[in-house]
């Protein structure tokens, strides 16, 4: 069976969310938000271990509805809401540093994922520009 988290099957959670994960498609909305975010500074990891990559959304607090719109084009594939990032200071204290969420690991993210990325191990990818661009660029 194929492996569509992205980690081992044994762990509880997975079995209540293959048919959910199995019924995720992209729209070419959500592929289009992808693909801009990686020509800017979006993020694509495959985690340790992991066969499959997720998505990380994070921007400033003056962004905030900006991640909000991304989650709601995403939300199918992000299992929580956009939470705050904190920082810590010796003099000020714990505070606000950005809103951020994660997707979940997926097959259709890793074919993007091996489109952008070359090399083969735990953060080790690179990012660059596919060959193929020109048929993901969109005016969205």
């Amino acid at each position: 069976m194929v492996n569509t988290v992205g980690s081992l099957e044994t762990k509880y959670w997975q079995r209540e969310w293959i048919e959910l994960k199995k019924s995720l498609a992209l729209t070419p909305e959500q592929r289009s938000l992808l693909v801009g975010s990686l020509l800017g500074d979006g993020t694509m990891l495959r985690g340790e271990g992991a066969c499959n990559t997720n998505y990380k959304v994070e921007h400033g607090l003056v962004q905030k509805s900006y991640v909000f719109w991304k989650y709601e084009l995403l939300k199918p594939f992000v299992p929580t809401e956009p939470k705050l990032s904190y920082r810590y200071d010796p003099v000020k204290g714990k505070y606000p540093r950005s809103w951020w969420f994660r997707t979940i690991r997926h097959p259709l993210l890793t074919e993007i994922y091996n489109l952008w990325y070359v090399g083969d191990g735990y953060r080790t990818g690179r990012k660059i520009v596919p060959h193929t661009i020109e048929n993901d660029l969109t005016p969205l």
